[in-house]
């Protein structure tokens, strides 16, 4: 799991605890935009895994996940029912990329 690799030792407030529970996300976008994942199966996990969440993110880490629900709820994978305030599958990828990027980020202390 990436918490393991200490790639997120540079973020100091960061219990154990809630670096495994980020490498869950972690884990989740790479597999996702790297095309292991379809869309629709990521919208499904990642819904069940924010929801579920027991651990209580603060600051960037929250507003992140919490932007790529709302992210993850405009999403809709029939094209015959989404209207303009949906967005499609290369949508979503892009928007999950950014928010791994983000949290890349936070996690390499940049």
């Amino acid at each position: 799991m990436f918490w393991k690799e200490g790639a997120c030792n540079m973020e100091p407030s960061l219990s154990p605890e809630k670096l495994q529970a980020l490498a869950k996300y972690l884990d989740l976008l790479r597999t996702f935009t790297r095309g292991s994942l379809s869309a629709h199966l990521f919208e499904q996990e990642y819904l069940v895994a924010f929801k579920n969440e027991k651990i209580l993110f603060g600051g960037t880490i929250y507003y992140i996940l919490n932007e790529l629900f709302g992210d993850v709820d405009e999403y809709c994978s029939d094209p015959a029912i989404r209207d303009e305030d949906d967005i499609d599958d290369e949508e979503l990828l892009k928007r999950a990329r950014v928010a791994l990027e983000r949290l890349e980020a936070i996690c390499s202390g940049g």
